[in-house]
C-alpha cells in the first residue's frame, strides 16, 4: 500500500519542501509548488541534483490547451469540462468563505 503525509496552512510559516520516499530511494523537492530542481537519491547512495526543463509557473498550460481547442474548433477541453471548472471555482469560493478570505476587489 501507499502512504501520504501532508500538511498545509495559510496562517503560519511552514516548510515548502516535499519528500517522496520509496523502496528504491527518495526525491527531495525544495519549494515543491514552484519546483525547479530536485535531489534524487537511489538506494541511499550519493544523491544527484536534477534540474528539468521548466515551462512556467502560471497559466501557461491552460493557455496552451485553450489554443489547441480553438485550433480544433472546440469550445470545451476534453481534459477538464466546463462543469468541472465551475465545480472547482465553487469549491474554492466555499473554502475562501470558510476561512474569511476576501480579495480587495470583492469589497
Amino acid at each position: 500500500g501507499e502512504l501520504a503525509m501532508l500538511a498545509s496552512t495559510l496562517k503560519a510559516l511552514a516548510s515548502q519542501s516535499a519528500t517522496i520516499t520509496g523502496t528504491g530511494g527518495s526525491i527531495f523537492v525544495p519549494e515543491f509548488w514552484k519546483a525547479r530542481k530536485a535531489r534524487v537519491t537511489i538506494d541511499g547512495k550519493k544523491s544527484k541534483m536534477v534540474e528539468p526543463v521548466f515551462e512556467g509557473n502560471g497559466y501557461n498550460y491552460e493557455a496552451l490547451e485553450v489554443m489547441s481547442c480553438l485550433k480544433r474548433g472546440e469550445l470545451e477541453s476534453k481534459s477538464m469540462s466546463l462543469d468541472e471548472s465551475l465545480m472547482n471555482m465553487q469549491i474554492m469560493d466555499r473554502i475562501r468563505q470558510q476561512i474569511g478570505l476576501v480579495y480587495p476587489f470583492e469589497k
